[in-house]
């Protein structure tokens, strides 16, 4: 499996740089927000993500986790 980041592709996209993009990113996740940098292969992600990932649903109804999975990558639409 190949993985590649799509910051760069999303920067040209949305005209917003890159580096923009990265500082959003490592804001959200000093705010305990889950934003894995591979967000397609969650067995790549880290430990905080996946630890922010479980509290942030162990809240949710089934409707609600089932919704939030798929926005997360962990089931397929």
């Amino acid at each position: 499996m190949i993985t590649r980041n799509l910051t760069p592709q999303l920067s040209q996209e949305s005209g917003i740089s890159d580096v923009t993009l990265y500082n959003w990113r490592k804001q959200a996740r000093v705010e305990g927000i889950a934003v894995p940098a591979d967000g397609k292969n969650p067995e790549k992600w880290s430990s905080e993500d996946k630890f922010a990932i479980v509290l942030a649903a162990a809240s949710l109804n089934e409707a609600k986790l089932a919704e939030y999975c798929r926005q997360k990558g962990l089931y397929s639409a």
